[in-house]
């Protein structure tokens, strides 16, 4: 029996990797022997001055691990068999250490000595020497946060000495994490956040019945992983992707065996990864691997994929099993689940809605019926009603499916996040007008031979000569000149007027979110129209200052809003039926919240230039002005249109945001 595991372990050396460049010292050799029958003395010889090992104690199977930073091993390097307390020599190497892991038969002590370029190690049973286990007194002496480029939340606890991997339980809020035996000093007690780009969002340190809990805080759904390194424990959180291809994150190793059983390579990665390994009888034969610096969940997976196996991974104990086997137990699973729940007692339960439609949640609950066991939330057996009155849902199914229901209503029935949207919505005219007109006229007279010649026209517009007025309010200058038989009235009138207007609309309008509000404001027009008969209705035109909206609340407290803005105005009015002026936008945007965002505008100019004028004499240059009558205008109008939501949480967050 010795024998075989002497052999196996001779076999694990044989294919051990070639030491890479650049390691500041080279494993020469490696020595075993027995000094009693109660203890074993182990001597390591590096090429430099030996560096100090790491170690740190499992239990079931009891073993130790040692660790030789920046060390690699000789490619001849040769490995005695073990004796006495030592059960089993497993080694390999990553690209930063070399790892040794010693299998005993019994708990016993190890003590180390480092001198020059060896470093020793005894085995010893428990005798007189005191010996504590690890774990006992053990106390928390940092906790460091880092993120990885590939954003992974690392979290590092560094404990005084080894203890035992703690077990973790998953809650709403994230993760828990219970250390028997461990003291925590004041300064470490208390909550701390951590910079936001990593699932983990905050962590708490307290103690509870003779135990350290550290409580972590996720900010999405997250997949964790613990790893041990001596008295070092780091968690790992990162986001959980859907349909990604596997990444691997575990910490790089080499492996180079030829021949060696799967069983013994399974022990070797779950030792190198801090694991427990149970394994099925079904687990054996044996392999040959050449992996160069790959990720040891990466080599695991392919030792297993070569071999038809399967893992599953609960708590810090690795189970492996042929893959069938696996698929096969977890039917049953289902099978004896689905058998059970099928002659389970039927319960109701009255489910009380309080912010959501109760018939639009059980539409919801009902959707998945018909499409398998699995995909629906009601069973076969099973019922929802909708209460109208009350709004509220009477469920009647088994109590796993009816605890399934109370958790998705619980995490759907909530406050739906409203939006103040508070648009100002601008129009500004401006009008310039500027006329000049011209009246005039008189009286000639000649007499001779008896004979009279008369010209008569007058400049007060009954008879005037020429009469180009204005209509409006002017300001005009009046000149005579008289004789004995002549007279002669001029007048020029000019006009020039300039107007500003600005009407500013402010409506608001407060809606939930992914909800369409619209708020409008304005007059309806009635005039007559006839029939077909002959007789007359009387009917409306609206015309509005109208606000449509549709805002969608991102998770990152952005918003997106579908708008529709109109301003309609009376127009002139053609055969008694009145027109109207429309002004329109609608767009979608995306703003911050509590931005203030232009949408647009729409800018009309109009210039108008009129002249009225005598013919031909109001083409004789300079003599010409006085046949003449000249009119210019300019109108200007612009309309502009701003936009400011606001998320309201609450009530106070509502009247801060209102009175802003």
């Amino acid at each position: 029996m010795m024998g075989g595991k002497v052999g196996r372990a001779w076999a694990l050396f044989l294919g051990l990797l070639l030491p890479g460049l650049g390691f500041a010292s080279v494993l020469e050799s490696v020595t075993v022997e027995s000094a009693s029958s109660r203890a074993v003395n182990l001597s390591f010889r590096f090429s430099e001055a030996a560096p100090e090992p790491r170690i740190f104690e499992l239990a079931d199977p009891p073993r130790f691990v040692i660790d030789f930073a920046d060390t690699a091993l000789a490619p001849a390097l040769s490995t005695p068999a073990p004796t006495g307390l030592l059960r089993a020599l497993i080694g390999a190497e990553d690209g930063s250490r070399s790892r040794f892991v010693l299998t005993v038969g019994a708990a016993v002590e190890l003590r180390t000595t480092r001198a020059g370029q060896t470093v020793s190690l005894t085995l010893q049973s428990p005798g007189s020497s005191p010996h504590t286990s690890a774990g006992v007194g053990a106390q928390v002496e940092a906790v460091n946060f880092s993120a990885t480029p590939e954003g992974v939340g690392e979290l590092r606890i560094l404990l005084s000495e080894p203890v035992a991997v703690p077990a973790v339980t998953e809650n709403a809020e994230g993760l828990r994490l219970r250390f028997p035996g461990v003291q925590v000093p004041q300064g470490f007690l208390g909550r701390s956040e951590v910079p936001p780009g990593t699932p983990l969002g905050a962590y708490r340190l307290e103690e509870a019945r003779g135990a350290t809990v550290l409580s972590i805080s996720t900010r999405e759904a997250a997949a964790y992983a613990l790893s041990k390194d001596g008295p070092a424990l780091t968690l790992s959180l990162r986001s959980r992707g859907e349909s990604e291809p596997p990444r691997y994150a575990g910490q790089r190793l080499s492996l180079n065996f030829q021949d060696v059983e799967v069983r013994a390579v399974l022990q070797l990665l779950a030792d190198f990864a801090g694991l427990n390994l149970l394994a099925s009888n079904a687990v054996g034969g044996s392999l040959t691997l050449n992996l160069r610096d790959v990720p040891w969940d990466q080599a695991l997976d392919l030792v297993l994929r070569t071999q038809g196996l399967g893992k599953r991974l609960e708590g810090n104990v690795l189970l492996v099993a042929p893959a069938e086997a696996l698929a096969a137990q977890e039917q049953a699973a289902m099978a004896a689940r689905t058998r059970q729940e099928g002659l389970a007692p039927l319960e109701t339960a009255f489910l009380q809605v309080r912010y959501a439609r109760a018939a639009d949640l059980v539409a919801l609950f009902q959707a998945g019926a018909g499409a398998g066991d699995g995909a629906s939330l009601v069973s076969e057996r099973g019922s929802v009603l909708v209460d109208e009155r009350t709004n509220a849902i009477i469920a009647s199914d088994t109590a796993p499916r009816l605890a399934r229901l109370k958790t998705l209503l619980d995490q759907l029935d909530i406050p739906v996040r409203q939006v103040l949207i508070e648009a100002r919505i601008v129009t500004a005219n401006t009008n310039f007008t500027n006329e000049l007109g011209i009246r005039w006229g008189g009286s000639f007279a000649r007499e001779r031979d008896g004979k009279v010649l008369r010209i008569d026209g007058s400049a007060d517009g009954a008879g005037a000569a020429v009469s180009l007025p204005l209509s409006s309010p002017t300001t005009a200058f009046t000149l005579g000149l008289s004789g004995n038989n002549d007279l002669l009235d001029l007048e020029l009138a000019a006009l020039a007027s300039e107007g500003e207007a600005e009407v500013v609309a402010r409506p608001k309008v407060l809606t939930a979110d992914k909800q369409k509000a619209t708020v409008a404001s304005g007059v309806e027009i009635p005039y007559q129209q006839a029939a077909s008969s002959g007789a007359t209705a009387v009917q409306f035109k609206e015309a509005a200052l109208s606000l449509s909206v549709t805002p969608q609340i991102t998770p990152d407290d952005r918003i997106i809003m579908a708008l529709q803005v109109n301003q309609d105005t009376v127009g002139e009015v053609f055969n008694g039926i009145p027109s109207i002026n429309t002004n329109q936008i609608e767009t979608q945007v995306l703003v911050n919240n509590g931005e203030t965002l232009v949408l647009g505008g729409i800018f009309q100019t109009t210039r108008q230039r009129t002249e009225d004028q005598t013919p031909l004499l109001g083409d004789v240059p300079l003599l010409g002005r006085l046949f003449q009558r000249r009119q210019s205008a300019d109108r200007k109008q612009e309309l502009l249109i701003f936009i400011t939501p606001r998320i309201v949480d609450g009530e106070g967050e509502g009247a801060e945001a209102g009175a802003r």
